[in-house]
């Protein structure tokens, strides 16, 4: 019988433990990775949507609260302008009168412009938008950027364990090529011993100064490609490195998140942002709380998020007053959250379930890119 101890300490139990956690660890920092990028990702979401609903209400009440009612009373203006000269006019009174409406009109006119040099709505919405369309491609581009690092890492694998089996199969040929030669100079040296046994010591010295001079040469011959491989793949690794540390310092994700947001010096309206602070520290609050196994949790509120974000600002956008008035925080949050829970339920009319039928031509779905494309004389 084998005793605990005797398992415990056994090395090949040691070592398939310490494997086991080592493969624990690297899933646990994989995940915690894809983890860290999604809310990196959440966070320029959320700012980009605050940026454009700022903007649509801002450019909204420029537009139709001042700069088109301050061109029609300037249209109107110049129409009674036109109308107190001319000869439609009877009497002076009328004339006194529509140079009075055009005195007035022009005071508004003034007042009106005024407004729009001092609120400035017309600038304030341009840096928005200008900012929410900077934060939008950073956010696709960092999307990009992480699949393609994923592909680039996983083609890299791929490559490496071929060139790995093509080395270990010439490494293997090399040394069958090597053995074969020495066997076919070591049956060549029985031979001659059995012929000339007053030669024997001769021919077996000179035999072993033969081998002993060929197999140095290519030997040498072999490390001096490994070295020389070696030294190349060092230095590309290095080069590869260079690129990469240069790359993140001139243009890492927060350094464009920075400089995207520092370009809007305009303040986004207590109403937009207000009611995204709420969502998010709501939701933390209660959810996250009432979580036991935070680190194994089942649900990952980075994927979570972006609908959530995606559902407020459409309660925002489709709101009978926007994009002038502005919906109260608390009730856009509600609205949202019930909104949204509507779609996790599975019942027919739920129009974003569409695993079903998807299911249900999956394998027609799934070879539809592998159907070859008629030919020029069939009908289609």
């Amino acid at each position: 019988m084998v005793s605990s101890d005797d398992t415990t300490n056994d090395p090949q139990n040691v070592a398939a433990t310490k494997s086991d956690n080592d493969q624990a660890e690297t899933d646990y920092l994989k995940t915690k990775k894809k983890q860290s990028m999604n809310y990196l990702t959440l966070l320029i979401l959320a700012e980009q949507q605050q940026q454009k609903l700022a903007a649509l209400h801002f450019n909204a009440i420029h537009d139709y609260c001042f700069f088109f009612p301050s061109v029609l009373i300037t249209l109107v203006s110049g129409i009674l302008a036109i109308l107190v000269k001319s000869t439609l006019v009877p009497d002076d009174k009328s004339e006194t009168v529509i140079a009075l409406i055009i005195a007035i009109l022009a005071i508004i006119s003034t007042l009106i412009q005024s407004l729009i040099k001092q609120l400035d709505y017309s600038g304030r919405a341009g840096f928005h938008n200008s900012c929410a369309t900077a934060l939008r491609k950073l956010n696709t581009y960092s999307k990009l950027g992480a699949r393609e690092d994923t592909y680039n890492s996983i083609f890299k694998q791929l490559e490496t364990g071929i060139q790995t089996r093509k080395s270990v199969f010439q490494t293997s040929v090399l040394e069958t090529s090597v053995l074969e030669t020495l066997s076919a100079r070591a049956t060549n040296l029985t031979e001659e011993e059995n012929e000339h046994d007053g030669s024997k010591d001769d021919t077996k010295g000179s035999k072993e100064d033969t081998d002993s001079d060929d197999e140095p040469v290519a030997k040498t011959g072999t490390d001096d490609d490994a070295n020389q491989e070696g030294d190349d793949t060092k230095g590309d690794d290095k080069k590869k490195d260079d690129e990469e540390h240069k790359k993140d310092d001139n243009g890492s994700i927060s350094a464009q998140f920075r400089q995207a947001v520092d370009t809007c010096s305009s303040v986004v309206p207590i109403g937009i942002s207000a009611a995204f602070h709420i969502m998010r520290t709501r939701l933390e609050l209660v959810n996250k709380s009432t979580m036991v196994h935070k680190v194994h949790a089942k649900v990952d509120f980075s994927i979570v998020f972006p609908s959530l974000y995606h559902q407020l600002s459409h309660t925002i956008f489709t709101y009978k007053g926007f994009p002038f008035v502005l919906p109260e925080p608390e009730w856009a949050v509600d609205k949202t959250l019930r909104d949204w829970k509507k779609h996790l339920k599975s019942v027919p009319d739920n129009s974003a379930d569409i695993l079903g039928h998807l299911i249900e031509r999956s394998d027609m779905i799934r070879h539809l890119g592998e159907e070859t494309a008629p030919d020029d004389g069939a009908m289609v």
